[in-house]
């Protein structure tokens, strides 16, 4: 999906990925900023693109999260997107999942093996990808890596 996303061809990209999609209007004549909340560091892509005059396109993918074989990709909640004042602002939401997991096996692999998986916290990671106009400056801070596409 990232490489695809590094080229420009979202059309390659399996439709039922697509978390949510916007369309903002830029204030001319004012910066851009995109931030996002501490200790979040999503993957974004900016494409800039001829058409996209005094407006940009958010979209928001899943990336594969499989959790014990199954794919709870479609499960994510999408990231928090506020704009205001030409500043993108993106905020994981918290999501809160109670899994119950049976294995025949278990009572073999407990005497014999590893146990049985305990609570845990994982992040999975959405991929951000941004359609702006080609002559759009964009701050940001540093410890946000932003990939352009093309």
């Amino acid at each position: 999906m990232a490489g695809s996303s590094i080229k420009g061809e979202l059309e390659n990209i399996d439709s039922e990925r697509l978390l949510k999609r916007e369309q903002l209007k830029l204030q001319p004549g004012q910066p851009f900023s995109f931030k996002v909340s501490a200790d979040y560091f999503p993957m974004v892509y900016v494409d800039k693109k001829g058409d996209q005059a005094n407006r940009i396109e958010v979209s928001i993918y899943s990336t594969a999260f499989i959790l014990e074989g199954f794919d709870m990709s479609q499960e994510m909640t999408p990231l928090q997107i506020l704009f205001q004042k030409n500043t993108l602002s993106v905020a994981p939401v918290p999501m809160n999942y109670n899994l119950s997991i049976y294995r025949p096996s278990y009572l073999v692999k407990q005497a014999e093996g590893p146990s049985m998986p305990r609570d845990s916290v994982i992040m999975p990671r959405q991929l951000i990808y941004l359609k702006v106009p080609p002559n759009l400056d964009i701050e940001y801070d540093e410890e946000v890596y932003i990939n352009f596409v093309n």
